[in-house]
């Protein structure tokens, strides 16, 4: 199962009708062949009262590669650091609270990707790589462009004890470690596909 969002919108590709189907919004599209993907896409995107789309198939990794190629597509990586209290390590930018990550440059490893954001973006040291999370997609405005950007994510554990310390240049405005009790109060100020993944892994 794929799911791209489109801010709180969500454009899902699955095999299995019955896993999406108990979701108020959702409406369901077969699809038999890669013929009329794009306009499928196309049409979603114009019509915002549309907030689920679901394309059924039964080569969901085939569908999103075709609706992967209507966007310009940006790969990135992250992590869901936690330190030795099981706390978990989260950012703030734009007006949402985010987990760290960014774009992978040229000959990175998605792997190393993921452990520079985190150091880069908090300054934190002693990380560990444990184990890949899961990716997830959203699109977005890139200056004219819509891409898509797929964001690998690894849980990693830090044994830094120094406070982190947010990337300014990158207009990130605070670092902080979160216990895993309060996470649920930031959901409600975090990107749908950041909350959605933390919903799936420790909420």
């Amino acid at each position: 199962m794929y799911k791209i969002f489109f801010n709180h919108r969500i454009l899902g590709v699955c095999s299995d009708w019955s896993l999406c189907r108990s979701r108020p919004d959702a409406i369901a599209h077969k699809v038999t062949n890669n013929f009329g993907i794009a306009q499928l896409v196309a049409q979603f995107r114009q019509n915002e009262a549309m907030k689920e789309l679901w394309l059924l198939t039964g080569n969901p990794d085939g569908v999103m590669r075709d609706v992967s190629s209507c966007f310009e597509v940006v790969e990135a990586a992250g992590g869901f650091v936690r330190n030795a209290a099981g706390d978990v390590l989260l950012i703030f930018r734009y007006g949402h609270w985010d987990l760290p990550k960014g774009k992978r440059e040229a000959g990175e490893t998605i792997e190393r990707n993921a452990m520079r954001e985190v150091e880069e973006e908090c300054g934190v040291g002693k990380l560990t790589l444990l184990s890949r999370l899961g990716t997830t997609y959203h699109v977005y405005d890139g200056g004219g462009a819509a891409c898509l950007k797929h964001t690998h994510w690894f849980t990693m554990r830090c044994d830094d004890d120094a406070p982190p310390v947010p990337q300014t240049s990158e207009d990130i405005q605070q670092a902080l470690w979160v216990p895993v009790d309060a996470l649920p109060a930031y959901l409600p100020q975090m990107f749908a596909s950041i909350a959605d993944l933390l919903c799936c892994v420790v909420v």
